[in-house]
């Protein structure tokens, strides 16, 4: 028996920070970025990982408020 994942892909020039870089890069906490669900967090396994091109368009529309709709 075989098992067929579906994986969504990413944009090519997407880059991926982890929690020290994404937090550095928003000016908050660590801890805050594993207490909220942003729309800009990417699950990778067990992994946290937060789209860097998400993070640049929240901080243009100055829209940082978690649990917002996921595209």
């Amino acid at each position: 028996m075989r098992l067929h994942v579906a994986v969504k892909l990413q944009q090519a020039d997407e880059v991926l920070l982890t929690v020290a870089e994404a937090s550095k890069r928003l000016g908050v906490s660590a801890d805050t970025l594993y207490r909220q669900d942003f729309p800009f967090t990417r699950r990778v396994g067990r992994r946290r990982l937060f789209s860097r091109n998400g993070i640049d368009a929240a901080i243009r529309q100055n829209d940082l408020n978690p649990g917002a709709d996921r595209r």
